[in-house]
């Protein structure tokens, strides 16, 4: 007695040639086998994989229920179906010869154990050098039209791709910049401002109203997807097949909507996944005071009050205030507490007077030394001057080329502007130093 399998299978790589959907393929075979012959399957697989690979899970569902005994037979739409790749098509063919499976019946053809195997294998055969070579093909004109600058893909977010009517105006699939290329822009820049992880600049955009190229609220993955992407900054990664290791790079036609500097400096904080760690906010007490268990007290702002708490799981401590136990405490009653332990340390008149007179002594020290660099500066720049003047003179008395006098001035207005460099820098460090002696 015969045991049928009901394989149907389309590939889903190659959505715009499908021969017949699943639904289609499973009418033809009632309506041509199971309705003629009265035949009820006793499985019926559905699968949407390429065959041009081996490993499909549906194909070696079918393989294992019959070496176990629980089918002999299979039905499909074509044979093809079944397989197109060689390892495939030889282990149905082995199985034919062998009695395992004792036919394959499709609306027009019928392969059993008598049936000549090279006619099988031919079939199989065709159908594996149909699919290289539409890969191939493919392929093909895939390249052909990344080397010319096009995207022969769904545009990314940010952009829309040219129909079929302006594809010849515009030369091929080009991307053109939709509503989201300005916030694709501000995305790269602040997430590049370290103040911003993924989930929250995330947040930000979909307040924004950024969407997905299908028009859906911005998500995580998608924010994710956009910073790892160089087609922004013009330049097209390209795998030709999935399994292929070789990323191969194309210069896009399409607007770039950032510089590849910022790309750069974005993947260098992707790979740390972490913000640059410039403070939001900026507390008083932050890593000032500890716990009983040693961890330091987190300062937050609670409706208009700081509190300091203890972020310890494990820490069952308590603090006292006015008489009672609180998991936190506020930051003026912190102050408060540190102000009353310094108090004995407040500086007196005569302790005030002392560091006044202190610090007019080192002032004045390092004033009258400014004077003396900036001295120095100036009577070599005053040198210079009069170097540049002697050689305009002899430029005007035709002891040199004109060539010549320019090689000669550029160099001393160079030792100038480097001269005057060095008293700005001066200047800059004198009055940090001075404003350091005040506070």
């Amino acid at each position: 007695m015969l045991k049928y399998i009901l394989y149907v299978r389309k590939s889903t790589e190659d959505r715009k040639r499908q021969v017949q959907s699943l639904d289609d393929q499973i009418s033809e075979v009632r309506d041509k086998i199971m309705n003629v012959y009265d035949i009820v399957p006793v499985k019926i697989i559905r699968e949407e994989k390429s065959a041009h690979h081996i490993g499909r899970p549906g194909f070696n569902e079918m393989i294992t229920m019959l070496q176990n005994g629980e089918a002999n037979a299979f039905l499909c739409w074509e044979a093809d179906r079944l397989a197109r790749n060689m390892p495939d098509g030889a282990i149905l063919c082995h199985m034919l010869q062998t009695g395992v499976l004792k036919e394959i019946r499709t609306p027009y053809e019928l392969f059993d154990e008598n049936t000549d195997m090279v006619t099988l294998s031919i079939k199989f055969g065709m159908a594996t050098q149909y699919s290289r070579s539409l890969q191939r093909n493919v392929n093909r004109g895939l390249k052909s039209s990344l080397e010319k600058g096009f995207f022969p893909k769904m545009a990314p977010i940010g952009y829309y791709g040219v129909g079929e009517k302006e594809q010849a105006k515009y030369g091929g699939a080009m991307k053109l910049p939709d509503e989201n290329f300005p916030l694709v822009k501000e995305v790269f820049e602040l997430y590049d401002t370290g103040n911003y992880s993924i989930s929250t600049l995330t947040a930000y955009m979909k307040k924004r109203g950024m969407t997905t190229t299908r028009g859906n609220p911005i998500c995580r993955t998608s924010i994710e997807k956009v910073l790892r992407n160089s087609f922004y900054y013009g330049e097209i990664r390209w795998r030709m097949t999935l399994k292929s290791k070789e990323v191969m790079v194309f210069k896009g036609k399409h607007e770039s909507a950032i510089t590849k500097a910022l790309f750069d400096r974005v993947q260098e904080r992707l790979r740390g996944k972490r913000v640059k760690g410039d403070k939001v906010h900026n507390y008083v007490t932050s890593k000032l005071v500890k716990c009983s268990c040693g961890w330091f007290l987190v300062p937050s702002r609670h409706k208009n009050h700081i509190y300091l708490e203890c972020h310890n799981r494990q820490c069952m401590d308590k603090f006292i205030v006015d008489g009672k136990k609180r998991k936190s405490l506020r930051e003026d009653a912190v102050e408060n507490a540190i102000l009353c332990e310094l108090e004995p340390l407040r500086f007196g008149g005569v302790q005030f007077d002392r560091m006044r007179s202190y610090l007019k002594k080192i002032n004045d020290e390092k004033r009258k030394e400014s004077t003396q660099v900036q001295q120095g500066f100036l009577r070599k720049i005053e040198a210079l001057k009069e170097k540049l003047e002697t050689l305009e003179d002899a430029f005007l008395d035709n002891a040199f080329t004109k060539e010549r006098y320019k090689e000669k001035s550029i160099k001393i207005q160079a030792q100038m502007k480097k001269l005057y460099a060095g008293m700005e820098e001066h200047d800059s460090k004198i009055t940090k130093s001075q404003m350091d002696a005040v506070f």
